[in-house]
């Protein structure tokens, strides 16, 4: 009776913390989602705290984070992050510490503070790939991409966010989850820094993305009806923007928090000032005003200032205009925010022009141009102490490396003195038949000579046979370049390889081809890509693009790559009976 007893009650502690664990997974993603809600069942979780194992405490501590972030209350984010670090030292849980470093990285970027956060990132980024963990890599690369964008590094923010999209399945696979975002996140970034380019029709490619991801719920499908309103105005798709934003008006209710809808009616105010309807956009901006001044959050009460300030302009309220813009430079000032400050500047300069007052006009665009210098300034510092906090890490990294050789090769040394003659003569031994295989044998193999960068088909081999070697995906494209001009090219490659990683190569192969050499990347990687070069083509040529892929097998070469992507480029070719111009 008394063995029955325990088997019943093992089985029922196990049935508990399977419950606890999916409970957990749930709110992993309602806090993106429904914060509100994820706050409630967050304060019933901590009530009966007693019942979860460490590991469940710790990651219901750092759901909390994420949930103060999702609030806006990012001290509170903070403070939890760092008690976070200390209880997982304590409990000997040194693999979620990193959890609680990115989680008080986000919210430092939240607040502005980049020369906080992005030292953050960068540690832990290299703790994720040494260790393999997939989901902090995740979360790390789509913050990385987040600060890369506010910096105009858009270039690195797509490679981020690529890679991002490649390891997300790689996640599943993990043993034990603690968080990550959704991956409509990553997607609406990726549209995001597609959008600062230019590139709308990719950017609205991406945001339909993340509306077809299951988690796109709650607030998360209200922010993406408001970016794709403001992408379907910026390709001049009035009609088609108009409808959006009625979609993201009538979700408005999914947005539970006073601190989440402010920048919401801030948006919606936005895009109707764009399209005109100017009673509409001061409502909203009314709106926001009273939620950021009630919330006491000046940053927000800034912007909203100077956008009030631009509907009473195009009102024809040049006082009031330049009431609201003297108010949000004022704050600006005093919060020491330099971009803000230039901006207020200009738009005041605007309104005093329109009103006659050349001289004030004047003195407000120098006042503009000095604050832009200093926060250029401030920009370049912080690409600097970006730089220099990586280059720190390197150095620490290559001291600790030294630091094991050396602890290594002194234990080698004690070793070797232990047995010091039976080495010897071990190596005395091994020496002579060194010398007597090299005397021997010394011409049965010819010298082959390491290919180089020079001779791209032979570097491009050696790529080939390490990624084989090495056991890491590695695909091949091949683009048509048959219909554009020669004096193009070299502008092709250029905006071609700003699409692309630094580790990925573009090579000349014939008249009518390019290579493309994409170094760990399987065949969903690759088609990506796919999708990020044809616009480049459109550029140049008004032929549709024609782009073969490969994905690298283990019996593979340069030449058998080449004719399956050839082939792969023919296949969709007789698919559609005309070139293909995208893949899907």
């Amino acid at each position: 009776m008394d063995f029955r007893s325990w088997i019943l009650s093992l089985f029922l502690c196990t049935l508990a913390t399977l419950a606890h664990a999916d409970e957990m997974d749930r709110l992993a993603t309602q806090i993106y989602q429904f914060p509100n809600q994820a706050a409630n069942k967050i304060g019933e979780l901590e009530q009966h705290q007693d019942k979860l194992s460490s590991s469940e405490q710790l990651r219901l501590q750092l759901l909390k984070c994420q949930l103060m972030i999702q609030l806006g209350d990012n001290s509170a984010a903070i403070d939890i992050a760092q008690q976070g670090q200390l209880r997982a030292k304590q409990a000997k849980l040194d693999i979620v510490a990193p959890y609680f470093e990115v989680c008080a990285a986000e919210a430092y970027q939240d607040m502005d503070e980049l020369k906080q956060s992005l030292p953050l990132l960068d540690s832990t980024a290299l703790y994720a790939k040494k260790n393999s963990d997939y989901q902090l890599l995740f979360s790390v690369l789509r913050l990385r991409a987040e600060s890369e964008n506010e910096l105009s590094n858009f270039a690195a923010a797509i490679e981020d966010l690529r890679l991002a999209m490649d390891i997300y399945p790689d996640i599943q696979h993990q043993s034990e989850a603690w968080l990550n975002p959704p991956l409509a996140y990553v997607y609406a970034d990726m549209a995001s820094v597609l959008q600062a380019t230019g590139d709308y029709s990719q950017a609205d490619y991406y945001l339909n993305l993340a509306q077809a991801e299951p988690s796109s719920n709650g607030k998360i499908r209200h922010v993406l009806y408001l970016m794709q309103s403001r992408v379907a105005l910026d390709q001049g798709k009035v009609e088609q923007s108009n409808s959006l934003l009625n979609k993201a008006i009538e979700t408005l209710h999914l947005v539970q928090s006073d601190v989440e809808k402010a920048p919401s009616y801030a948006q919606i105010s936005a895009i109707y000032l764009m399209l005109n309807e100017l009673s509409e956009a001061s409502k909203y901006s009314n709106l926001a005003l009273n939620l950021y001044e009630k919330l006491g959050i000046s940053t927000g009460t800034i912007g909203i200032s100077r956008l009030a300030a631009r509907i009473k302009m195009r009102q024809g309220d040049l006082e009031g205009a330049l009431n609201e813009t003297d108010n949000s430079l004022s704050l600006s000032i005093a919060l020491t925010q330099p971009f803000d400050t230039a901006a207020s500047q200009q738009l005041r300069a605007e309104i005093l022009y329109k009103q006659g007052k050349l001289e004030s006009a004047y003195q407000a665009l120098q006042s503009a141009i000095v604050a832009l210098q200093q926060a250029q300034d401030k920009l370049n510092s912080t690409q600097f102490m970006q730089y220099k906090a990586k280059l720190s890490l390197q150095e620490q990294q290559q001291s600790q490396a030294q630091q094991q050789i050396k602890a290594a090769t002194n234990n080698s040394e004690q070793k070797l003195k232990r047995a010091y003659t039976m080495i010897y003569a071990l190596l005395l031994v091994l020496v002579a038949v060194i010398f007597w295989i090299i005397s021997r044998y010394k011409n049965w193999y010819p010298k082959v000579s390491k290919p180089t960068a020079d001779d791209s088909e032979q570097w491009v081999e050696a790529m080939i046979e390490t990624a084989k070697a090495a056991g890491y995906p590695l695909s091949l494209l091949i683009v048509n370049i048959n219909h554009i001009k020669q004096v193009d090219l070299p502008d092709v490659i250029e905006q071609a390889t700003h699409r692309l990683r630094e580790q990925d190569k573009i090579i000349r192969h014939s008249v009518d081809e390019l290579l493309v050499l994409l170094p760990h990347t399987s065949a969903e990687g690759a088609t990506r890509v796919v999708r990020q070069l044809e616009p480049v083509l459109h550029m140049f040529s008004m032929q549709p693009a024609s782009i073969g892929m490969a994905e690298m097998k283990q019996p593979d070469n340069l030449q058998s790559l080449i004719k399956r992507a050839n082939v792969n480029q023919l296949s969709r070719t007789r698919e559609r009976g005309v070139p293909q111009t995208s893949l899907r």
